[in-house]
């Protein structure tokens, strides 16, 4: 079973049985408060098993460390300590070492604000993941517009962000994530 504490409050879920697709043992990130105030430690010694094909949900209230859990899980927060491991393979170990970069990992994130990048078109926020990853440039435009297509946007792949709604910018920021294929979202 898996078993997340934030805050003080225990959710669990997951079966146990089930071989982890993503494996956080003991991690810790803290933050120092501005004007000295002291240090604000979100995430303590967290351990967090998601097997393939599981949803977990994060709950718990504003400041209680979801999102700095999953921004270290994508790499975009450095924890001082603990283990992150995705499909098997260690991201992240104190002990060892390991920090691979955000682009290096298995896994993609959509952001609360989409993070949509409003100089570029939709079909170059889509593709952005791909550029980072290497992806050959003959791949990049099929599975661009295979995924724009998934979520019906493909007639809208030359406009910018700040010309359509705040649905259709969700579905590209869903687009941009699963675009990749990394199978952790």
């Amino acid at each position: 079973m898996n078993t997340i504490v934030l805050d003080n409050t225990t959710w669990a879920s997951g079966q146990a049985e089930t071989p982890a697709r993503v494996r956080v043992t003991q991690l810790r990130k803290s933050f120092q408060r501005h004007g000295g105030g002291g240090e604000v430690i979100p995430v303590n010694n967290i351990s967090l098993d998601v097997a393939a094909h599981e949803m977990v949900v994060l709950l718990g209230p504003s400041g209680c460390g979801k999102t700095t859990l999953l921004r270290c899980i994508a790499g975009l927060e450095t924890p001082e300590r603990g283990e992150i491991l995705i499909n098997g393979q260690t991201v992240y170990s104190s002990p060892s070492g390991i920090l691979l970069p955000p682009n290096k990992r298995p896994v993609s994130m959509v952001f609360q604000s989409y993070a949509l990048w409003p100089h570029m078109t939709l079909f170059d926020n889509v593709a952005y993941p791909l550029q980072a990853r290497n992806v050959p440039g003959r791949d990049i435009r099929q599975r661009v517009l295979d995924t724009l297509e998934v979520v019906g946007l493909t007639a809208l792949a030359a406009q910018y962000p700040g010309q359509i709604s705040g649905g259709q910018q969700q579905r590209v920021a869903l687009a941009r994530a699963v675009v990749s294929q990394t199978g952790v979202v």
